[in-house]
């Protein structure tokens, strides 16, 4: 079988390679903070972050505010737990960053990104997904 040159890989491809890998390995990092042995597999979100409609890579005043108020947003549901991971990817691809969050239902995961700044002000959007954990991995916070 013949292998495909590694340059003639669509962007697409890498992209969706990109957020396996990261789906992979959060599990492995969040295990390491505590294993235990639960009966049933917990159900998170994974808030995957896009350029939105607004989306520019200039840091005018503007932007650098928006960047602030949603830096300060985020401090909050962490600091509370219901928001475990949150961060950007610094590859400056069109998936920005991802959050994780432990809330119920999905609307309220959702609803807990769309709040953000960055989102409300359209730099950013965010598709909400739920993400199914292995039972022996529990995050502590």
């Amino acid at each position: 079988m013949k292998r495909k040159d590694p340059a003639n890989i669509s962007p697409a491809v890498v992209m969706k390679f990109r957020v396996l890998l990261l789906v992979v390995l959060i599990p492995v990092a969040l295990s390491s903070q505590q294993k235990t042995a639960s009966a049933t597999p917990r159900i998170y979100y994974a808030g995957i972050v896009k350029k939105g409609p607004n989306w520019t890579a200039e840091q005018t005043p503007e932007v650098i505010g928006v960047n602030q108020e949603h830096q300060q947003y985020i401090e909050e549901p962490l600091s509370r737990g219901i928001l475990l991971v949150a961060g950007p990817f610094t590859d400056n691809g069109e998936i920005r960053g991802i959050y994780i969050s432990r809330v119920e239902p999905q609307q309220q995961a959702q609803a807990l990104c769309d709040e953000a700044p960055a989102v409300r002000s359209g730099r950013l959007t965010v598709e909400v997904h739920p993400w199914q954990v292995a039972n022996e991995i529990i995050v502590r916070h």
